[in-house]
C-alpha cells in the first residue's frame, strides 16, 4: 500500500454536499467521480466499449472482471469552513440567490491511497503511476461540486505552480505518449482527437493571458460571458432548459503572484456552429 496527500486551498465557493444535498461535505466519492470524468476526456481516441473496459479496470465495476478500484481516496477533515455566496454573482434580485459553500482560504488534505489486488481471473492489478498525475489535472482544469464548470469549487494543491508546460506533461503522462501539443505563443493545448467525439473529451485547455484582482471580479466575468455568448437557439454553452445539456466548456481558476487567472477547457462533444465556445474564451482569457 502507498499514500500520497495532498494539503489543498479552496480558491473560490466550493457548493460541494453529502448525501442531503443540503449540507457542505467533503466526499471521497465525489472527488473520485470528477478524476473518472476527467480520465474519460483526456482519452478521446477510444472506442466506449474500450474505454469502459479500461475505466472499469483502473477505477473498478460492478463486472467481476473489473473488480474493486486501484485506489483508495481520504479526506481531512470532512467539513471546513462555509458561508453563504452567490451562485451566479453577476445577477441581482431574485436571481442573486445564495447557497452555502466552503469558504475560499480553507484548506483541507487530500490522500491517495494505491494498493495491488487479485481481479476475479486472478490477475494481479496495480494502480497506474499516474493517478497522482490524474488528481491535479483535476484540480487544474476542472473544479468540484455545483457550478464547478464556470469557476466555482477550484481548488489549489499547495507546492504545485501551474504552468502551460506541467499541465502539457500530465496530459500526456496520463495519457501515454504526446499527443496533446503545446502552443506557448497562445498559451493554448490542443488534442488530436475528431471532433465531436462519442462523449466529452478535451478539444483544448486555453490559460488566460489576463487576471484579475479577485476571484469575485472573474467569477462575474465568467457568469456575464455564460449570458452573452451562449444566444438562443445555440447549445455551444449548454442549456438549462427543454433537455439540459451541460455545457462543454470548463472554467477552473487558478492562483498565482497572488492574482486569479481563468484556464478554460474545451471539450468535443457540441460543435461550435456560432463561434460562441471561442467568443465565450476570448471574453474571459483575453
Amino acid at each position: 500500500m502507498y499514500k500520497t496527500t495532498y494539503t489543498c486551498v479552496v480558491l473560490t465557493p466550493m457548493f460541494l454536499y453529502g448525501a442531503d444535498r443540503k449540507t457542505p461535505e467533503l466526499r471521497p466519492s465525489s472527488f473520485k467521480g470528477i478524476m473518472r470524468f476527467w480520465w474519460r476526456a483526456i482519452n478521446g481516441n477510444l472506442e466506449v466499449r474500450e474505454l469502459k473496459k479500461k475505466e472499469g479496470e483502473i477505477f473498478g465495476g460492478i463486472d467481476k472482471k473489473e473488480g474493486q478500484s486501484t485506489f483508495s481516496i481520504l479526506t481531512r477533515p470532512s467539513v471546513v469552513e462555509s458561508s453563504n455566496y452567490q451562485p451566479l454573482p453577476h445577477h441581482t434580485g431574485i436571481k442573486g440567490f445564495k447557497k452555502t459553500g466552503f469558504s475560499p482560504g480553507e484548506k483541507f488534505e487530500i490522500s491517495l491511497v494505491t494498493r495491488a489486488h487479485k481481479t476475479a481471473d486472478n490477475k494481479k492489478r496495480k494502480a497506474p503511476d499516474w493517478i497522482g498525475d490524474l488528481f491535479e489535472i483535476t484540480c487544474l482544469l476542472g473544479g468540484f461540486g455545483n457550478r464547478s464548470r464556470r469557476g466555482f469549487g477550484s481548488v489549489a494543491i499547495e507546492g504545485l505552480e501551474p504552468s502551460l508546460e506541467l499541465i502539457g506533461n500530465k496530459l500526456n503522462r496520463i495519457y501515454g505518449n504526446k499527443a496533446f501539443l503545446l502552443d506557448v505563443t497562445d498559451n493554448v493545448i490542443t488534442s488530436p482527437f475528431p471532433s465531436p467525439t462519442d462523449y466529452p473529451s478535451i478539444k483544448k485547455v486555453s490559460i488566460g493571458q489576463k487576471s484579475y484582482a479577485s476571484y469575485q471580479e472573474l467569477l462575474i466575468t465568467i457568469g456575464k460571458a455564460s449570458s452573452k455568448y451562449n444566444p438562443s437557439g445555440s447549445d455551444a454553452l449548454g442549456k438549462v432548459r427543454d433537455g439540459r445539456l451541460a455545457s462543454p466548456v470548463f472554467v477552473s481558476v487558478l492562483k498565482f503572484d497572488g492574482k486569479y487567472w481563468p484556464i478554460v477547457t474545451t471539450l468535443n462533444i457540441i460543435p461550435d456552429e456560432k463561434n460562441s465556445q471561442n467568443k465565450f474564451t476570448e471574453a474571459i482569457c483575453g
